[in-house]
């Protein structure tokens, strides 16, 4: 259920980012591509607003891994990632 929920996301995600990208092309037409460029740096900028309030929330190292869209390639490794963001979060954040 879970493979087919995340799929269903996946897919509405893709069409409402070509979506938003015609709209934005068409509306702008320049030597670079725009709407890509636009949605990449929404997108990014949202990402960045995540994993910040992520941080200062309750198990927010966890989920500031989790939120980057990179799964680690071991469980090692993650938690090695985890401990590494939750050591330098006590700290300065």
């Amino acid at each position: 259920m879970i493979v087919l929920l995340v799929g269903l996301a996946g897919g509405l995600g893709a069409m409402a980012r070509f979506s938003l990208d015609s709209w934005i092309t068409a509306r702008w037409q320049a030597q670079i591509p725009v709407g890509t460029v636009v949605i990449n740096v929404t997108g990014s900028l949202l990402m960045g607003l995540l994993v910040g309030w992520a941080l200062r929330s309750d198990g927010g190292a966890v989920l500031a891994v989790l939120g980057t869209g990179a799964p680690p390639v071991s469980k090692r490794r993650g938690w090695h990632a985890v401990a590494a963001v939750s050591q330098r979060c006590s700290t300065h954040c």
